[in-house]
Protein backbone atom coordinates (compact mmCIF):
# COMPACT_ATOMS: atom_id res chain seq x y z
CA UNK A 1 0.00 0.00 0.00
CA UNK A 2 1.10 3.65 -0.61
CA UNK A 3 0.24 6.74 1.40
CA UNK A 4 0.68 10.30 0.06
CA UNK A 5 0.79 13.28 2.11
CA UNK A 6 -0.53 16.82 0.30
CA UNK A 7 0.10 17.45 -2.86
CA UNK A 8 0.88 14.04 -4.24
CA UNK A 9 -0.56 11.27 -6.24
CA UNK A 10 -0.96 7.56 -5.13
CA UNK A 11 -1.60 4.89 -7.60
CA UNK A 12 -3.24 1.35 -7.23
CA UNK A 13 -5.16 -1.60 -8.87
CA UNK A 14 -7.28 -2.67 -5.24
CA UNK A 15 -8.58 0.95 -3.93
CA UNK A 16 -7.87 4.35 -3.51
CA UNK A 17 -9.62 7.09 -0.99
CA UNK A 18 -8.53 10.68 -0.73
CA UNK A 19 -9.49 12.79 2.63
CA UNK A 20 -9.36 16.42 4.07
CA UNK A 21 -6.82 14.60 6.23
CA UNK A 22 -4.39 11.57 6.97
CA UNK A 23 -6.73 10.07 9.92
CA UNK A 24 -9.40 9.57 7.60
CA UNK A 25 -7.33 8.75 4.93
CA UNK A 26 -6.00 5.95 6.86
CA UNK A 27 -9.18 4.67 8.10
CA UNK A 28 -10.54 4.62 4.88
CA UNK A 29 -7.42 2.57 3.77
CA UNK A 30 -7.76 -0.11 6.14
CA UNK A 31 -11.69 -0.42 5.22
CA UNK A 32 -10.13 -1.66 1.87
CA UNK A 33 -7.73 -3.72 3.31
CA UNK A 34 -10.18 -5.57 5.05
CA UNK A 35 -11.92 -6.35 1.90
CA UNK A 36 -14.44 -3.47 1.89
CA UNK A 37 -15.21 -1.42 -0.99
CA UNK A 38 -15.49 2.08 -2.06
CA UNK A 39 -18.61 2.71 0.22
CA UNK A 40 -17.56 1.17 3.15
CA UNK A 41 -13.99 3.00 2.86
CA UNK A 42 -15.34 6.71 2.46
CA UNK A 43 -17.79 5.53 5.79
CA UNK A 44 -15.15 4.94 7.95
CA UNK A 45 -13.21 8.03 7.10
CA UNK A 46 -16.37 10.31 7.16
CA UNK A 47 -17.27 8.71 10.73
CA UNK A 48 -13.63 9.47 11.91
CA UNK A 49 -13.72 13.27 9.97
CA UNK A 50 -16.60 13.60 12.67
CA UNK A 51 -14.15 12.81 15.47
CA UNK A 52 -11.30 14.29 14.55
CA UNK A 53 -12.44 17.23 12.41
CA UNK A 54 -15.37 18.14 14.79
CA UNK A 55 -14.95 22.21 14.10
CA UNK A 56 -16.39 21.16 10.36
CA UNK A 57 -18.14 18.02 9.97
CA UNK A 58 -20.12 15.50 12.74
CA UNK A 59 -22.42 13.89 12.75
CA UNK A 60 -24.96 17.12 14.10
CA UNK A 61 -24.03 18.13 10.38
CA UNK A 62 -25.62 17.44 6.94
CA UNK A 63 -23.98 15.24 4.70
CA UNK A 64 -24.41 14.64 0.56
CA UNK A 65 -22.86 11.41 -1.37
CA UNK A 66 -22.17 10.45 -5.17
CA UNK A 67 -21.93 7.07 -6.26
CA UNK A 68 -21.33 5.42 -9.30
CA UNK A 69 -22.03 1.94 -9.34
CA UNK A 70 -19.82 -0.72 -11.03
CA UNK A 71 -22.45 -0.82 -14.24
CA UNK A 72 -21.75 2.65 -14.53
CA UNK A 73 -25.26 3.90 -12.70
CA UNK A 74 -25.07 7.25 -11.18
CA UNK A 75 -26.58 8.27 -8.10
CA UNK A 76 -26.57 11.19 -5.36
CA UNK A 77 -28.15 11.58 -2.24
CA UNK A 78 -29.16 14.70 0.27
CA UNK A 79 -28.47 14.07 3.14
CA UNK A 80 -29.40 17.71 4.24
CA UNK A 81 -32.10 18.14 7.19
CA UNK A 82 -34.87 20.47 7.54
CA UNK A 83 -36.06 23.14 9.74
CA UNK A 84 -37.79 23.12 12.35
CA UNK A 85 -41.57 22.71 12.42
CA UNK A 86 -42.18 25.14 15.35
CA UNK A 87 -39.69 27.59 13.98
CA UNK A 88 -42.66 30.15 13.69
CA UNK A 89 -42.88 29.92 17.35
CA UNK A 90 -39.76 31.73 18.24
CA UNK A 91 -38.49 33.84 15.06
CA UNK A 92 -40.83 35.78 13.30
CA UNK A 93 -42.02 36.57 9.82
CA UNK A 94 -38.77 38.13 7.77
CA UNK A 95 -37.25 37.94 11.15
CA UNK A 96 -33.26 37.02 10.70
CA UNK A 97 -32.37 33.67 12.21
CA UNK A 98 -29.53 34.44 14.66
CA UNK A 99 -26.22 32.87 12.94
CA UNK A 100 -25.20 30.92 16.12
CA UNK A 101 -27.14 29.26 19.04
CA UNK A 102 -29.90 26.90 19.36
CA UNK A 103 -32.30 28.74 16.70
CA UNK A 104 -29.75 28.25 14.03
CA UNK A 105 -29.91 24.27 14.20
CA UNK A 106 -31.93 22.22 11.40
CA UNK A 107 -32.40 18.49 11.79
CA UNK A 108 -28.65 16.99 11.35
CA UNK A 109 -28.75 14.24 8.44
CA UNK A 110 -25.28 12.84 8.85
CA UNK A 111 -26.80 9.94 10.39
CA UNK A 112 -29.53 9.39 7.89
CA UNK A 113 -26.98 9.83 4.84
CA UNK A 114 -24.40 7.67 5.74
CA UNK A 115 -26.96 4.63 6.94
CA UNK A 116 -28.69 4.97 3.37
CA UNK A 117 -25.35 4.80 1.73
CA UNK A 118 -24.29 1.53 3.75
CA UNK A 119 -28.01 0.08 2.91
CA UNK A 120 -27.39 0.82 -0.92
CA UNK A 121 -23.86 -0.29 -1.39
CA UNK A 122 -21.86 -1.21 1.91
CA UNK A 123 -20.29 -4.55 2.26
CA UNK A 124 -18.32 -4.41 5.40
CA UNK A 125 -20.45 -4.74 8.76
CA UNK A 126 -21.50 -0.77 9.88
CA UNK A 127 -20.01 -1.94 13.03
CA UNK A 128 -16.47 -1.97 12.06
CA UNK A 129 -16.70 0.79 9.39
CA UNK A 130 -17.28 2.77 12.48
CA UNK A 131 -15.01 0.98 15.04
CA UNK A 132 -11.96 3.50 14.13
CA UNK A 133 -13.67 6.91 14.83
CA UNK A 134 -14.68 5.47 18.19
CA UNK A 135 -11.33 4.47 19.25
CA UNK A 136 -10.79 7.50 18.68
CA UNK A 137 -13.04 9.59 20.41
CA UNK A 138 -12.58 7.31 23.62
CA UNK A 139 -8.96 6.74 23.90
CA UNK A 140 -8.28 10.74 21.86
CA UNK A 141 -6.23 11.43 19.13
CA UNK A 142 -3.68 14.18 18.40
CA UNK A 143 -4.48 17.99 18.24
CA UNK A 144 -3.37 19.72 14.71
CA UNK A 145 -2.65 22.98 14.50
CA UNK A 146 -5.81 23.51 11.97
CA UNK A 147 -7.96 22.18 14.73
CA UNK A 148 -5.73 24.24 17.59
CA UNK A 149 -5.95 27.36 15.67
CA UNK A 150 -10.30 26.69 15.06
CA UNK A 151 -9.88 26.28 19.08
CA UNK A 152 -8.25 29.59 19.78
CA UNK A 153 -10.90 31.39 17.60
CA UNK A 154 -13.91 30.13 19.29
CA UNK A 155 -13.57 29.55 23.00
CA UNK A 156 -12.91 33.49 23.55
CA UNK A 157 -16.59 33.80 22.82
CA UNK A 158 -17.93 31.23 24.35
CA UNK A 159 -19.97 31.84 27.71
CA UNK A 160 -18.35 30.62 30.25
CA UNK A 161 -21.26 27.96 31.51
CA UNK A 162 -21.03 26.96 27.79
CA UNK A 163 -21.19 22.55 27.54
CA UNK A 164 -18.76 23.30 23.66
CA UNK A 165 -16.39 25.79 26.41
CA UNK A 166 -16.29 23.10 28.74
CA UNK A 167 -15.58 20.20 26.30
CA UNK A 168 -12.27 22.38 24.97
CA UNK A 169 -11.25 23.49 28.66
CA UNK A 170 -11.29 19.50 29.60
CA UNK A 171 -8.79 18.36 26.84
CA UNK A 172 -5.50 19.13 25.41
CA UNK A 173 -5.31 22.44 22.92
CA UNK A 174 -1.80 22.28 22.49
CA UNK A 175 -0.45 20.69 18.82
CA UNK A 176 -0.07 16.92 19.56
CA UNK A 177 -1.76 17.03 22.73
CA UNK A 178 -4.78 14.39 23.43
CA UNK A 179 -8.15 15.13 22.88
CA UNK A 180 -10.96 13.00 24.24
CA UNK A 181 -14.64 12.76 22.70
CA UNK A 182 -16.28 10.20 25.54
CA UNK A 183 -19.72 11.01 25.01
CA UNK A 184 -19.81 11.40 21.27
CA UNK A 185 -18.13 7.40 21.32
CA UNK A 186 -21.56 6.66 23.70
CA UNK A 187 -23.11 7.98 20.89
CA UNK A 188 -21.59 6.42 18.29
CA UNK A 189 -22.13 3.13 19.31
CA UNK A 190 -25.38 3.90 19.59
CA UNK A 191 -25.75 4.22 16.04
CA UNK A 192 -23.57 0.79 15.51
CA UNK A 193 -26.26 -0.67 17.68
CA UNK A 194 -29.39 0.59 16.92
CA UNK A 195 -28.94 2.80 13.63
CA UNK A 196 -29.95 5.64 12.43
CA UNK A 197 -33.70 5.21 14.00
CA UNK A 198 -32.29 5.13 17.35
CA UNK A 199 -30.17 8.20 16.73
CA UNK A 200 -32.89 10.43 15.69
CA UNK A 201 -34.75 8.84 18.61
CA UNK A 202 -32.84 8.41 21.96
CA UNK A 203 -29.67 11.01 21.24
CA UNK A 204 -32.40 12.80 19.26
CA UNK A 205 -35.13 13.07 22.54
CA UNK A 206 -31.32 14.61 24.39
CA UNK A 207 -30.44 16.77 21.35
CA UNK A 208 -34.04 18.43 21.31
CA UNK A 209 -34.96 18.68 24.85
CA UNK A 210 -31.38 20.71 25.11
CA UNK A 211 -31.86 22.63 22.66
CA UNK A 212 -35.37 23.85 23.58
CA UNK A 213 -33.61 24.57 27.31
CA UNK A 214 -31.63 26.68 25.59
CA UNK A 215 -34.30 28.61 23.57
CA UNK A 216 -34.14 26.65 20.30
CA UNK A 217 -37.55 25.43 18.60
CA UNK A 218 -36.00 21.54 16.89
CA UNK A 219 -38.67 19.14 18.56
CA UNK A 220 -38.25 14.83 18.73
CA UNK A 221 -40.97 14.85 15.97
CA UNK A 222 -38.38 16.72 13.53
CA UNK A 223 -35.93 14.66 14.21
CA UNK A 224 -38.11 11.13 13.55
CA UNK A 225 -39.49 12.67 10.28
CA UNK A 226 -35.97 13.19 8.93
CA UNK A 227 -35.30 11.22 5.74
CA UNK A 228 -32.70 10.99 3.35
CA UNK A 229 -33.50 11.56 -0.30
CA UNK A 230 -31.94 9.64 -3.30
CA UNK A 231 -32.43 10.80 -6.49
CA UNK A 232 -30.64 11.19 -9.85
CA UNK A 233 -28.06 13.20 -10.25
CA UNK A 234 -27.97 16.79 -12.16
CA UNK A 235 -25.76 15.93 -15.50
CA UNK A 236 -24.85 18.36 -18.11
CA UNK A 237 -21.97 17.35 -21.06
CA UNK A 238 -18.94 19.87 -21.31
CA UNK A 239 -17.24 19.08 -24.10
CA UNK A 240 -16.96 15.17 -24.86
CA UNK A 241 -17.71 14.56 -21.27
CA UNK A 242 -20.64 13.77 -18.79
CA UNK A 243 -20.64 16.06 -15.06
CA UNK A 244 -22.21 15.10 -12.72
CA UNK A 245 -23.15 16.76 -9.71
CA UNK A 246 -26.03 17.56 -7.18
CA UNK A 247 -29.47 19.07 -7.84
CA UNK A 248 -30.79 21.83 -5.56
CA UNK A 249 -31.38 22.36 -2.61
CA UNK A 250 -27.18 21.98 -3.41
CA UNK A 251 -25.90 24.75 -5.48
CA UNK A 252 -24.05 22.07 -7.96
CA UNK A 253 -25.77 23.18 -10.52
CA UNK A 254 -23.99 26.98 -10.92
CA UNK A 255 -21.00 24.57 -11.55
CA UNK A 256 -22.82 23.07 -14.77
CA UNK A 257 -24.22 26.40 -16.17
CA UNK A 258 -20.51 28.07 -15.36
CA UNK A 259 -19.24 25.06 -18.03
CA UNK A 260 -22.10 25.83 -20.08
CA UNK A 261 -21.57 29.33 -20.36
CA UNK A 262 -17.86 28.89 -21.12
CA UNK A 263 -17.86 26.82 -23.26
CA UNK A 264 -20.14 28.65 -25.42
CA UNK A 265 -17.42 31.23 -25.33
CA UNK A 266 -15.45 28.58 -27.63
CA UNK A 267 -12.20 30.31 -26.45
CA UNK A 268 -8.53 28.16 -27.38
CA UNK A 269 -7.23 26.94 -24.27
CA UNK A 270 -5.26 29.29 -21.89
CA UNK A 271 -3.00 28.33 -19.00
CA UNK A 272 -4.56 28.85 -15.65
CA UNK A 273 -2.78 31.94 -14.64
CA UNK A 274 -3.77 33.40 -17.89
CA UNK A 275 -5.49 36.95 -17.62
CA UNK A 276 -7.75 36.49 -20.40
CA UNK A 277 -8.47 33.37 -19.11
CA UNK A 278 -9.38 34.11 -15.34
CA UNK A 279 -11.21 37.20 -16.91
CA UNK A 280 -13.93 34.96 -18.94
CA UNK A 281 -14.17 32.16 -16.20
CA UNK A 282 -14.98 34.83 -13.66
CA UNK A 283 -17.60 36.58 -15.98
CA UNK A 284 -19.22 33.03 -16.57
CA UNK A 285 -19.57 32.80 -12.37
CA UNK A 286 -20.63 36.31 -12.16
CA UNK A 287 -23.70 35.01 -14.56
CA UNK A 288 -23.78 31.98 -13.06
CA UNK A 289 -24.72 33.16 -9.54
CA UNK A 290 -26.68 36.31 -10.10
CA UNK A 291 -29.21 34.91 -12.84
CA UNK A 292 -29.19 31.23 -11.27
CA UNK A 293 -29.28 32.23 -7.15
CA UNK A 294 -32.52 34.14 -7.16
CA UNK A 295 -34.35 31.05 -9.18
CA UNK A 296 -33.14 28.52 -6.10
CA UNK A 297 -33.35 30.69 -3.04
CA UNK A 298 -35.86 28.98 -0.33
CA UNK A 299 -37.17 26.13 -3.28
CA UNK A 300 -38.88 23.53 -1.69
CA UNK A 301 -38.96 21.12 -4.81
CA UNK A 302 -35.38 20.04 -5.62
CA UNK A 303 -36.19 19.96 -8.98
CA UNK A 304 -37.53 23.59 -9.36
CA UNK A 305 -36.46 25.37 -12.53
CA UNK A 306 -33.44 23.13 -12.79
CA UNK A 307 -34.24 22.55 -16.33
CA UNK A 308 -34.95 26.38 -16.89
CA UNK A 309 -31.35 27.47 -15.67
CA UNK A 310 -29.52 24.58 -17.93
CA UNK A 311 -31.38 25.18 -21.18
CA UNK A 312 -29.75 25.33 -24.00
CA UNK A 313 -31.63 28.79 -25.18
CA UNK A 314 -30.89 30.29 -21.65
CA UNK A 315 -27.30 29.55 -21.98
CA UNK A 316 -27.28 30.87 -25.13
CA UNK A 317 -28.73 34.36 -24.31
CA UNK A 318 -26.74 34.56 -21.34
CA UNK A 319 -23.16 33.81 -23.04
CA UNK A 320 -24.54 36.00 -25.90
CA UNK A 321 -21.93 39.14 -25.32
CA UNK A 322 -20.52 38.25 -21.74
CA UNK A 323 -17.28 39.17 -22.51
CA UNK A 324 -18.14 42.29 -23.48
CA UNK A 325 -19.88 43.85 -20.72
CA UNK A 326 -18.57 45.53 -18.45
CA UNK A 327 -17.91 43.39 -15.46
CA UNK A 328 -19.91 45.46 -12.88
CA UNK A 329 -23.29 45.11 -14.81
CA UNK A 330 -22.60 41.52 -14.17
CA UNK A 331 -22.11 40.71 -11.30
CA UNK A 332 -25.38 41.72 -8.68
CA UNK A 333 -25.62 40.95 -4.51
CA UNK A 334 -27.34 37.56 -3.90
CA UNK A 335 -27.52 36.11 -0.24
CA UNK A 336 -25.87 33.08 -0.46
CA UNK A 337 -24.81 30.07 2.04
CA UNK A 338 -21.68 31.05 3.87
CA UNK A 339 -20.16 29.09 5.75
CA UNK A 340 -17.26 27.42 4.51
CA UNK A 341 -15.77 25.28 7.04
CA UNK A 342 -16.49 21.38 5.32
CA UNK A 343 -14.52 18.36 5.04
CA UNK A 344 -14.94 15.36 2.44
CA UNK A 345 -13.73 11.80 1.67
CA UNK A 346 -13.00 10.02 -2.10
CA UNK A 347 -12.88 6.76 -2.61
CA UNK A 348 -12.90 4.08 -6.04
CA UNK A 349 -12.20 0.38 -5.61
CA UNK A 350 -10.70 -2.45 -7.97
CA UNK A 351 -14.72 -3.48 -8.86
CA UNK A 352 -15.97 -0.71 -10.02
CA UNK A 353 -17.24 1.21 -7.18
CA UNK A 354 -16.68 5.30 -6.50
CA UNK A 355 -17.89 7.14 -3.67
CA UNK A 356 -17.93 10.51 -2.38
CA UNK A 357 -19.24 12.01 1.09
CA UNK A 358 -18.81 16.23 1.59
CA UNK A 359 -20.53 16.89 5.18
CA UNK A 360 -20.47 19.92 7.27
CA UNK A 361 -21.41 21.85 10.30
CA UNK A 362 -22.02 24.88 8.23
CA UNK A 363 -19.98 27.34 10.22
CA UNK A 364 -16.88 26.47 12.15
CA UNK A 365 -18.13 24.18 15.37
CA UNK A 366 -21.33 24.60 14.05
CA UNK A 367 -24.36 26.40 16.01
CA UNK A 368 -21.56 26.10 18.64
CA UNK A 369 -24.32 24.24 20.93
CA UNK A 370 -23.50 21.05 22.15
CA UNK A 371 -25.29 18.43 23.89
CA UNK A 372 -23.64 17.61 26.84
CA UNK A 373 -25.60 13.84 27.21
CA UNK A 374 -24.82 12.74 23.76
CA UNK A 375 -21.04 14.56 22.92
CA UNK A 376 -23.42 16.42 19.31
CA UNK A 377 -22.23 19.11 18.23
CA UNK A 378 -24.97 20.73 15.95
CA UNK A 379 -25.16 22.26 12.87
CA UNK A 380 -25.83 26.12 12.21
CA UNK A 381 -27.77 25.45 8.83
CA UNK A 382 -30.07 27.89 9.87
CA UNK A 383 -27.70 30.79 10.13
CA UNK A 384 -28.37 34.28 8.86
CA UNK A 385 -31.94 32.86 6.70
CA UNK A 386 -34.83 35.04 7.03
CA UNK A 387 -37.99 33.13 8.20
CA UNK A 388 -40.58 33.45 5.32
CA UNK A 389 -43.26 35.38 5.17
CA UNK A 390 -46.31 33.06 3.87
CA UNK A 391 -43.95 31.00 3.47
CA UNK A 392 -42.19 32.70 0.91
CA UNK A 393 -38.77 34.99 0.69
CA UNK A 394 -37.26 32.77 3.19
CA UNK A 395 -36.95 29.54 5.04
CA UNK A 396 -39.89 28.32 5.91
CA UNK A 397 -40.90 25.47 8.58
CA UNK A 398 -39.54 22.18 7.28
CA UNK A 399 -37.89 23.69 4.54
CA UNK A 400 -34.52 22.66 3.63
CA UNK A 401 -31.76 25.27 3.00
CA UNK A 402 -29.88 26.09 0.47
CA UNK A 403 -26.47 23.77 0.72
CA UNK A 404 -23.37 24.73 -0.76
CA UNK A 405 -22.02 21.44 -0.36
CA UNK A 406 -21.82 19.23 -3.40
CA UNK A 407 -19.22 16.57 -4.89
CA UNK A 408 -18.54 15.89 -8.90
CA UNK A 409 -18.31 13.17 -10.97
CA UNK A 410 -16.94 13.35 -14.70
CA UNK A 411 -17.34 10.68 -17.14
CA UNK A 412 -15.27 10.46 -20.14
CA UNK A 413 -16.76 8.51 -23.27
CA UNK A 414 -13.72 5.43 -23.01
CA UNK A 415 -14.95 4.68 -19.55
CA UNK A 416 -13.04 6.35 -17.33
CA UNK A 417 -13.91 8.41 -14.78
CA UNK A 418 -13.02 11.06 -12.33
CA UNK A 419 -14.77 12.33 -8.44
CA UNK A 420 -13.74 14.45 -6.53
CA UNK A 421 -14.85 17.25 -3.60
CA UNK A 422 -13.70 19.97 -2.01
CA UNK A 423 -14.32 22.45 1.33
CA UNK A 424 -14.85 25.91 0.46
CA UNK A 425 -18.08 27.47 0.45
CA UNK A 426 -19.29 29.17 -2.47
CA UNK A 427 -16.19 28.58 -3.84
CA UNK A 428 -16.82 24.88 -4.19
CA UNK A 429 -18.00 25.05 -7.46
CA UNK A 430 -15.65 27.77 -8.36
CA UNK A 431 -12.59 25.46 -7.61
CA UNK A 432 -14.44 22.71 -9.41
CA UNK A 433 -14.85 24.75 -12.89
CA UNK A 434 -11.31 25.66 -12.64
CA UNK A 435 -10.19 21.28 -12.20
CA UNK A 436 -12.96 20.48 -15.34
CA UNK A 437 -11.33 23.05 -17.27
CA UNK A 438 -7.60 22.24 -16.05
CA UNK A 439 -8.18 18.58 -16.44
CA UNK A 440 -10.65 18.27 -19.64
CA UNK A 441 -9.73 21.60 -21.48
CA UNK A 442 -5.74 21.15 -20.72
CA UNK A 443 -5.53 17.25 -20.74
CA UNK A 444 -3.41 17.82 -17.91
CA UNK A 445 -3.24 15.02 -15.47
CA UNK A 446 -5.27 14.51 -12.23
CA UNK A 447 -2.87 15.74 -9.46
CA UNK A 448 -1.88 18.82 -11.52
CA UNK A 449 -5.52 19.83 -12.35
CA UNK A 450 -5.83 20.67 -8.35
CA UNK A 451 -2.70 22.15 -7.90
CA UNK A 452 -2.54 24.47 -10.53
CA UNK A 453 -2.77 28.06 -9.01
CA UNK A 454 -6.76 28.98 -8.12
CA UNK A 455 -8.74 32.41 -7.99
CA UNK A 456 -11.81 32.91 -5.93
CA UNK A 457 -14.82 35.51 -6.54
CA UNK A 458 -16.26 36.50 -3.28
CA UNK A 459 -15.02 34.69 0.25
CA UNK A 460 -17.10 33.79 3.25
CA UNK A 461 -16.67 35.08 6.39
CA UNK A 462 -14.99 38.03 4.61
CA UNK A 463 -16.32 41.50 4.91
CA UNK A 464 -15.56 42.44 1.25
CA UNK A 465 -17.77 42.23 -1.78
CA UNK A 466 -18.97 39.65 -3.60
CA UNK A 467 -17.03 40.31 -6.85
CA UNK A 468 -13.67 40.88 -5.04
CA UNK A 469 -11.13 38.73 -7.11
CA UNK A 470 -8.80 36.77 -5.03
CA UNK A 471 -5.83 35.65 -7.03
CA UNK A 472 -3.06 32.92 -5.65
CA UNK A 473 0.53 33.63 -5.23
CA UNK A 474 1.20 31.31 -8.57
CA UNK A 475 -0.55 33.92 -10.50
CA UNK A 476 1.81 36.74 -11.42
CA UNK A 477 1.52 40.53 -10.77
CA UNK A 478 1.92 41.30 -14.29
CA UNK A 479 -1.85 38.97 -15.21
CA UNK A 480 -3.24 40.50 -11.23
CA UNK A 481 -2.81 44.38 -13.20
CA UNK A 482 -4.44 42.88 -16.71
CA UNK A 483 -7.15 41.69 -14.77
CA UNK A 484 -7.68 44.69 -12.96
CA UNK A 485 -7.79 46.42 -16.51
CA UNK A 486 -10.30 44.60 -17.20
CA UNK A 487 -12.32 46.09 -14.89
CA UNK A 488 -11.85 43.35 -11.72
CA UNK A 489 -11.42 44.08 -8.04
CA UNK A 490 -8.51 42.18 -6.97
CA UNK A 491 -6.23 40.90 -4.34
CA UNK A 492 -3.40 39.19 -4.35
CA UNK A 493 -3.36 36.49 -1.22
CA UNK A 494 -0.20 35.00 0.61
CA UNK A 495 0.13 31.76 1.49
CA UNK A 496 -1.20 32.08 4.89
CA UNK A 497 -4.41 32.16 3.23
CA UNK A 498 -4.73 29.19 1.16
CA UNK A 499 -7.48 27.70 3.16
CA UNK A 500 -9.89 30.47 0.72
CA UNK A 501 -9.07 27.89 -2.39
CA UNK A 502 -10.49 24.72 -0.83
CA UNK A 503 -9.39 21.22 -0.60
CA UNK A 504 -9.69 18.89 -3.74
CA UNK A 505 -10.29 15.21 -2.53
CA UNK A 506 -10.16 12.94 -5.75
CA UNK A 507 -9.95 9.69 -7.29
CA UNK A 508 -10.35 8.19 -10.70
CA UNK A 509 -10.20 5.14 -12.96
CA UNK A 510 -9.34 5.13 -16.34
CA UNK A 511 -10.62 2.41 -18.64
CA UNK A 512 -8.46 -0.28 -18.26
CA UNK A 513 -9.52 -0.15 -13.70
CA UNK A 514 -5.97 1.71 -12.87
CA UNK A 515 -6.83 3.58 -9.84
CA UNK A 516 -5.37 6.93 -8.78
CA UNK A 517 -5.82 8.90 -6.22
CA UNK A 518 -4.40 12.92 -5.62
CA UNK A 519 -4.57 15.41 -2.91
CA UNK A 520 -4.58 19.37 -2.77
CA UNK A 521 -1.71 21.12 -1.36
CA UNK A 522 -3.93 23.52 0.21
CA UNK A 523 -4.81 22.21 3.89
CA UNK A 524 -3.81 18.67 5.23
CA UNK A 525 -5.85 16.23 2.32
CA UNK A 526 -4.30 12.92 1.90
CA UNK A 527 -4.34 10.45 -0.32
CA UNK A 528 -4.03 6.52 0.20
CA UNK A 529 -3.82 3.53 -2.50
CA UNK A 530 -3.71 -0.65 -2.04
Amino acid sequence: MTVAHAGSAVHGFGGVVSAGGPLAASAGLAALVDGGNAVDAVIAAAFVQCVVEAPWGGIGGDAFVLVRTPSGEVLALNGSGAAPMKLAAQIGDGELIPRFGPMSVAVPGFVGAVTALHERGGSRPFGDLAAPSIGYATDGFPVTPALRDAIDRVLPELAADAPLRRLLESNGTTVGSRFRLPRLADTLRLVVEGGAAAFYAEAGESISRSLRERGGALTPDDLAAHESRWSSPLSASYGDVEVHTHAPVSLGCLLLQQLGLYERLDLPYRPPADPARIDAMVRCKHVAFSHTLPHLQYATDETAAVAELLAVNRLDALADRLLDAPVATLSSPVELPDGPDTTCVVAADGDGWMAAIIHSLFNEFGSRELDAATGVLLNDRLANQRHAVNGVGGIAPGGRPLHTLNAVLVSEPDGSATMWATPGGRGQVQTSFQVVVNAFDGKVEPQRAIGEPRWLSGAPRRPEPDDQLYLEPGIPAEAAAELERRGHRVAITDGASSDLYGSCALVGRNADGALLGAADHRRQACAAAL
